[in-house]
């Protein structure tokens, strides 16, 4: 969907014309978009601060350089989407499907990402710090340990082991034979980003579990 094409599909939503200059940027502030289908629209740039845009039908579209800040994605579609140097600070993505999306240089500072489906996800150089975690995530929990990482070889094996592990959950994580120290090292990285009510796994909220702890922990998640 081009420029042109996007203004009038807006229009039609009931966004007035005047908001939505041809030549110009997009002013969305504060719009009710809800379940609104903008699939492959041409979003670029656009001032989405604050806007509901729950339940929204957004896969592929183009928000390259858009202001989402404290906007309201909750279960909105946003498959394939590009969100290159997008700003998400504050915004909901509660349940958001990001599948595929393109989020490299974003900034999600601050951000509800709690349930958000990140597979396949471009999440280089996203800003992250005070997001709030979907700890089912492999790519986002690969992501954070990636970054730290740096160079040591046995902590970014870790990191893609689980990348692209999809199919296992933390009781598998828990119940792997990898030396202690990296184990140790992944736990104690993981635990900076847990936030209270967040659903984050025992094993992250309780400090200093033995082994034989870890064990049990893994068995209760079987």
């Amino acid at each position: 969907m081009n420029r042109t094409e996007t203004r009038q599909r807006l229009i039609d939503f009931g966004i007035a014309a005047e908001r939505l200059p041809i030549d110009g940027q997009f002013y969305l502030t504060g719009a009710d978009l809800r379940w609104a289908n903008l699939r492959e629209a041409d979003l670029s740039r656009a001032d989405l601060s604050q806007a509901d845009l729950s339940r929204a039908h957004l896969s592929g579209a183009h928000l390259r350089g858009a202001d989402l800040t404290g906007a309201s994605l909750i279960w909105a579609n946003l498959t394939g989407a590009n969100l290159c140097n997008a700003t998400l600070s504050g915004a909901v993505l509660h349940g958001a499907n990001l599948s595929g999306a393109s989020l490299s240089g974003a900034d999600l500072g601050g951000a509800n990402l709690n349930r958000a489906h990140l597979r396949g996800a471009d999440l280089r150089g996203a800003h992250l710090s005070g997001a709030s975690i979907n700890w089912q995530s492999h790519d986002l929990i690969a992501e954070i340990l990636r970054r730290a990482a740096a160079d040591n070889v046995s902590r970014r094996m870790l990191s893609g082991l689980i990348l692209i592990s999809h199919d296992w959950c933390w009781d598998m994580f828990l119940a792997l034979d990898i030396a202690p120290a990296v184990r140790d090292w992944a736990l104690d990285e993981l635990r900076k980003w847990v936030k209270e009510g967040d659903n984050a796994p025992t094993v992250l909220t309780t400090t200093n579990m033995s082994p034989d702890d870890l064990r049990d922990e893994a068995d209760r998640n079987a």
